[in-house]
């Protein structure tokens, strides 16, 4: 059973909440604040999962997304956005996103969307 997830998101704190919120459920949880860390991080920890906030510097987490298709399409990429954007949010499940969840995070339902994907 998978059990490890890369969050990447620019804000430390975001990444610190998820972080212990994940790890204090038994999963192994890395962690990437931009789209150079994340691309290293896939390749090198293997995540299950990974969690990928749209609003990064350098390169957004769409192009991100686009990205992790081509070279790891056998991992699910839940996006993380604070842009309350239907049309991004289903631009995001077309290009291989299997969900779509907006900032603030509840916690409850990510752990869900989670479980699902990776148990």
């Amino acid at each position: 059973m998978g059990r490890k997830i890369l969050v990447v998101d620019d804000e430390w704190a975001i990444r610190e909440l998820i972080i212990e919120y994940f790890s204090g459920r038994g999963y192994t949880v890395t962690e990437a604040g931009n789209f150079v860390e994340a691309f290293t991080a896939v390749a090198r920890d293997q995540p299950d999962l990974v969690l990928l906030d749209v609003g990064l510097p350098g390169m957004d987490g769409v192009e991100i997304l686009r990205r992790m298709r081509q070279s790891h399409p056998e991992v699910p990429v839940i996006m993380v956005t604070a842009n309350d954007d239907p049309t991004l949010a289903q631009r995001t499940r077309e290009i291989g996103a299997v969900d779509c969840l907006f900032k603030p995070v509840n916690f409850d339902r990510l752990g869900h969307v989670v479980e699902l994907r990776i148990s």
